[in-house]
C-alpha cells in the first residue's frame, strides 16, 4: 500500500494525515486512532482495507504535534472531522474509529449523518467508552483520572519521553501477550496539558446509539480500560435493523494477535458491502473525484451476553 503524508489548514484547524492513492469507483474510509496515539496506529488495518477503499488516516487534534486549537467541547471534534470530509469531498464515505476515535465517529454520525452530501454510509466504533469517560471507563482507570490533574508537567514529560521506560513497558506487554508495541514518538508528543483538556472534554459527553446509519460496535470481553456497561448499554439501545454489536476476546485495549485478527475479520465483513457503491440503475455508481489534494473467537451480542452480564 502506498500512503502519502499530507498537511493542510482549514479555517482554524490543522490536519495531518496519510492518504492512499486515489482510485475512481472506490469508496472512502476515514480512520481515527485513540488517545495518546497517532495515525500510524491504523497502518496495519489500512494495509488490508486499502485494497477496496481510499483510506485517509488522520492525526486527532492534540496528538502527534497537533494543538487543540478550536476544540472546546466534544462536538468540536465532530466539526473538525466534518470540515476535513467536506474538503476531500467524497460522494459517500465510512468512518472507522478506535477508542477516542470511535467516540468522535459516533458523535459525527449523531450530528451530521442526516445531511444529504457527502453521505455517511457506515461507522465502525471499536473499543470506545460510549458512555463518556465519567461513566464508560473501567473503575481503575476512572479512579486514576484525578491523579492526572496533579502530575507535574516535568514528571509527565520525563516518563512519556523516556525511551527506556517505554521499552520496559513494551517488554511487559509482550510477556502478557499484547499485540503491538506502545509507540514512542506519538507518546512523546502528547502533552500533559492536552491530556487534561481531552479528558475534561470527554468526561460528560453523551451519544445517541439508536442511529439510522449502520454501525458496527466492537467490544472486548474483558477490556481493562472500557467498562462492560458500555457493551450492555449499546446492546440494549442500538438499532438492531441496521447495526451490529460484537464481542471479541482480547480484541480491544491490550489486544492479542488472535483478537486483532478477529477484529479485522469483523470489520472486513461489515464494510465489504460498501466496496462498490450501488447506483440506481444496477451496476455501480462512480464517485465524484476527490478534490485534488496538495503536494480469540468473536461472538455476536445477539447470541451471547454472558461475558459482560456476569461482571
Amino acid at each position: 500500500m502506498s500512503l502519502k503524508e499530507q498537511n493542510i489548514s482549514l479555517d482554524n484547524y490543522t490536519y495531518q494525515y496519510y492518504s492512499s492513492t486515489y482510485r475512481e469507483n472506490f469508496p472512502v474510509l476515514i480512520m481515527l486512532h485513540g488517545i495518546a496515539a497517532s495515525k500510524d496506529f491504523m497502518m496495519e488495518l489500512a494495509n488490508t482495507l486499502s485494497e477496496t477503499y481510499n483510506c485517509f488516516l488522520l492525526d486527532l487534534p492534540g496528538h502527534n504535534g497537533l494543538e487543540l486549537n478550536g476544540i472546546e467541547k466534544f462536538d468540536d471534534f465532530a466539526e473538525y472531522l466534518k470540515k476535513f470530509i467536506s474538503y476531500i469531498n467524497p460522494k459517500e464515505f465510512c468512518i472507522l474509529g478506535y477508542s477516542l476515535g470511535g467516540m468522535i465517529a459516533l458523535k459525527y454520525a449523531e450530528n451530521y449523518a442526516d445531511i444529504d452530501m457527502p453521505k455517511l454510509s457506515k461507522v465502525v466504533v471499536w473499543s470506545s467508552p460510549v458512555l463518556g469517560f465519567n461513566n464508560g471507563l473501567s473503575t481503575l482507570v476512572k479512579a486514576s483520572l484525578p491523579i492526572v490533574n496533579s502530575i507535574p508537567n516535568d514528571l509527565f514529560d520525563s516518563v512519556a519521553k523516556n525511551k527506556k521506560i517505554i521499552e520496559y513497558l513494551n517488554q511487559a506487554l509482550k510477556i502478557a501477550g499484547t499485540y503491538g508495541p506502545v509507540p514512542v514518538e506519538p507518546l512523546s508528543k502528547f502533552s500533559l496539558e492536552n491530556a487534561k483538556r481531552i479528558i475534561n472534554i470527554s468526561t460528560l459527553v453523551n451519544f445517541e446509539i439508536n442511529l439510522h446509519t449502520p454501525v458496527l460496535y466492537i467490544f472486548d470481553k474483558y477490556d481493562p480500560i472500557v467498562h462492560p456497561k458500555n457493551y450492555l448499554y449499546v446492546n440494549n439501545n442500538h438499532n438492531p435493523t441496521t447495526s451490529k454489536v460484537v464481542l471479541v476476546n482480547r480484541g480491544g485495549h491490550f489486544k492479542n494477535r488472535n483478537g486483532f485478527s478477529r477484529v479485522k475479520e469483523e470489520i472486513g465483513k461489515f464494510l465489504e458491502t460498501n466496496n462498490k457503491i450501488s447506483g440506481a440503475e444496477g451496476g455501480t455508481r462512480t464517485h465524484t473525484p476527490l478534490r485534488e489534494l496538495p503536494p480469540e473467537d468473536s461472538e455476536s451480542a445477539n447470541s451471547s451476553t454472558s461475558a459482560y452480564a456476569q461482571k
